[in-house]
């Protein structure tokens, strides 16, 4: 398999407040986030629940703060993704050889990463 060409540290979500104090883009940081070099994405949105906000409004801020949740998951998926077919196949993607042990342990990487996409880790 090729190497990742991407930053495989922890991505972490923040979100930039409005004068209302709710949340207008959800910005995604490598790492610590010292600074704006180590913002990778920013995930526009709306204040939703402003006086007279409409459900479409409050559907798209839902979704938009989701969307940036999968994204701030994304190392943690590719990582368990990749380890799977490390352990199914060996780094042989011809030759199937399954380590139990492994998957065992990668089941419980993957569940995590899933709670992360979610969001359900915020909770």
């Amino acid at each position: 398999m090729s190497e990742a060409k991407f930053s495989t540290d922890e991505w972490k979500l923040n979100s930039g407040m409005s004068d209302w104090g709710l949340p207008k883009q959800h910005d995604i940081f490598i790492g610590e986030g010292k600074n704006d070099r180590d913002q990778i994405a920013g995930v526009p949105s709306i204040t939703p629940y402003c006086m007279g906000s409409k459900q479409a409004d409050r559907d798209y801020a839902e979704r938009q703060w989701g969307n940036a949740v999968l994204i701030s998951a994304a190392p943690q998926l590719y990582n368990a993704l990749q380890g799977f077919m490390e352990s199914l196949f060996g780094g042989d993607e011809k030759t199937v050889v399954v380590d139990h042990e492994r998957l065992l342990i990668l089941r419980s990487v993957a569940a995590i990463a899933l709670t992360k996409a979610r969001g359900e880790d915020r909770k």
